[in-house]
């Protein structure tokens, strides 16, 4: 789901089309700049498949209206943002390739759970000329906190619902595994935290300009904004 994402979105779409995404359901929470006129060449390739989703603090929403419309379209569903990006671990290797390799380890693993890997500011201030990918290469350390947050790449025939931007209720006897295959994963994080195979590169700072814009949004899932004090948190540039 996205607001005002105009700026970033058609990388954030070839992106993921170049590490085998094949499809991506986005609904467009009334957003006021051009994204719509953005998105109309992949709308019309069918790559892209377009809702309007108005009100506020409706991801959760956009969430199982997905899962409901399309779990019988696609082997695997991925709930990210538009500052997440999917990076399999080894080059050119594709997103489809890891996960089935991923979810081969245990039986009854119906979902992946990527753990954030936090990238900072790599010192703009102002928003910087280029790709978010070239511009941001600066990230916290594999050992940070933050980075034990997850979000879910999973079989949306086997979930009941998402009840957190994190994470789904699974139907019974199926479970979330780390990005290893090996280790159970429960709700908003993972305790062995681990971007082996796969993980979700997180550019939530971006540049303090962008950040600010990022405010005017509001939040995703509820009525609320961003705090201005989150920017400082979660500017991590420890490792290049």
């Amino acid at each position: 789901i996205a607001k005002n994402e105009g700026l970033y979105i058609r990388e954030w779409i070839e992106y993921h089309r170049l590490v085998g995404i094949s499809k991506i359901y986005l609904y467009d929470n009334e957003s006021s700049d051009n994204t719509k006129q953005l998105l109309q060449p992949y709308i019309e390739n069918a790559f892209v498949e377009y809702q309007l989703m108005p009100g506020i603090g409706r991801q959760l929403d956009a969430y199982n209206d997905a899962i409901e419309k399309h779990k019988h379209e696609c082997r695997y569903m991925a709930f990210i943002d538009l500052d997440e990006y999917i990076m399999p671990e080894n080059p050119y290797k594709l997103i489809p390739d890891v996960v089935k390799q991923v979810l081969s380890q245990k039986r009854n693993a119906a979902g992946i759970a990527l753990n954030w890997c936090l990238y900072g500011n790599s010192g703009h201030k102002q928003r910087p000329v280029g790709l978010i990918t070239e511009s941001y290469i600066d990230r916290a350390h594999e050992t940070n906190p933050m980075n034990h947050m997850v979000k879910t790449l999973c079989n949306p025939r086997l979930v009941h619902k998402y009840i957190s931007p994190h994470y789904p209720q699974y139907k019974l006897g199926a479970i979330s595994v780390d990005s290893t295959g090996a280790y159970r994963s429960k709700g908003w994080f993972c305790r062995n935290l681990t971007f082996k195979n796969i993980r979700l590169n997180h550019y939530y700072c971006k540049s303090e300009e962008d950040y600010k814009i990022k405010t005017s949004r509001g939040l995703g899932d509820r009525a609320g904004s961003y705090d201005l004090s989150m920017y400082e948190k979660m500017n991590f540039n420890d490792v290049h």
